[in-house]
């Protein structure tokens, strides 16, 4: 079995949105890899106007591991925030809160938006991505 993995939302709505880039979740959501923490879900759940869209969603994330927000993330996502800030960074929030939960589980990130992610220390990002989306660089 691959090694499991976070999927961050972008990467999530670059897959729904069929981008080449992002088709390697097709074999990772088989073979059960895909971890999404709470905030993703919430990210990808947030604005879906169609009842069909947020049906496929939910069912695709209620298929992989979920990774809840805790007390130990929420403190290295503020202690994150901090350092960043402290060296002129400005990074969102749910991008801190995922890179946080991935620092605690110990698990790669898999982004097409590393420029969101590299800013951040230790921090593994997935290496199975060819290339980078138009949208992502």
């Amino acid at each position: 079995m691959a090694q499991k993995f976070i999927a961050d939302t972008s990467i999530l709505f670059d897959y729904f949105q069929g981008v080449p880039e992002a088709e390697f979740l097709k074999t990772a959501f088989a073979e059960g890899v895909i971890c999404i923490p709470t905030i993703v879900r919430y990210e990808l759940l947030c604005g879906v106007k169609s009842k069909k869209h947020r049906e496929q969603r939910i069912a695709f994330v209620n298929e992989c591991h979920t990774l809840e927000l805790t007390d130990e993330i929420a403190d290295t996502a503020a202690q994150l925030f901090s350092d960043l800030r402290n060296k002129g960074v400005t990074i969102d929030n749910e991008d801190i809160l995922i890179a946080a939960t991935a620092l605690s589980y110990r698990l790669p990130v898999a982004t097409l938006n590393r420029r969101h992610f590299k800013a951040i220390e230790n921090l593994e990002i997935y290496s199975h991505i060819k290339g980078g989306s138009k949208s992502h660089p």
